[in-house]
């Protein structure tokens, strides 16, 4: 069964869509495509920003991921970063590294590469996460307003629960254009019976 809209997405999976990127293709003459995007992603960050004003303490975190490959993650916590920093918010993007997979931001200003293998052991310490930073560097947690994680495909790997547990917003990002499989609703239930019943838990239509 093809996604293709946000209310067949809420249906499927069993969780509200916080908003939709739209994937467009420049073929309609007198749509200002950029203008769509970029509307699209101010109601996105507007409710993200509205989020974190009731929280006195920060970082807030954001957790990125996805049931399968190639939804477009990076993508959209990008461009949410990118906005945000419009308005003078501090923002730390941490992206994995898994074996055979480099994280392809690395370099970017104010973008982390994290160790996935470390966060699944058994000692792992979300407090010090900036000391499993690949890169060496520091994301000086106290002076960010938001950090960003971004976590592998939860149906091709391990799902990380301790980090859930730290997080105080969890986004699935998925396509519009692909099928949606049983097997991504019984993970999500199982997931959702697992976390906090107050962690908010929101989809974005990519």
């Amino acid at each position: 069964t093809t996604i293709k809209t946000p209310d067949r997405l809420k249906e499927l999976a069993g969780i509200p869509v916080l908003g939709v990127y739209p994937r467009l293709l420049k073929k309609t003459k007198g749509v200002d495509f950029e203008y769509i995007k970029m509307r699209t992603v101010d109601e996105i960050t507007q409710k993200l920003r509205y989020f974190a004003s009731f929280h006195q303490t920060k970082p807030i975190v954001i957790l990125f991921f996805s049931t399968k490959r190639g939804d477009g993650k990076t993508k959209i916590a990008d461009v949410l970063m990118q906005k945000l920093e419009s308005y003078e918010y501090n923002v730390a993007f941490l992206n994995y590294t898994l074996k055979g997979r480099e994280d392809e931001s690395l370099g970017q200003e104010n973008h982390f590469s994290y160790s996935f293998e470390e966060v699944l052991k058994r000692d792992f310490d979300f407090d010090n996460f900036c000391s499993f930073n690949n890169v060496g560097d520091t994301i000086d947690k106290e002076n960010r307003d938001f950090i960003f994680i971004e976590i592998p495909p939860i149906l091709h790997n391990p799902t990380p629960i301790r980090i859930f547990y730290k997080t105080h917003y969890a986004l699935l990002i998925t396509r519009s254009n692909r099928a949606w499989t049983n097997a991504e609703t019984l993970t999500l239930d199982y997931l959702k019976k697992t976390l906090p019943t107050d962690l908010p838990f929101e989809a974005v239509v990519n």
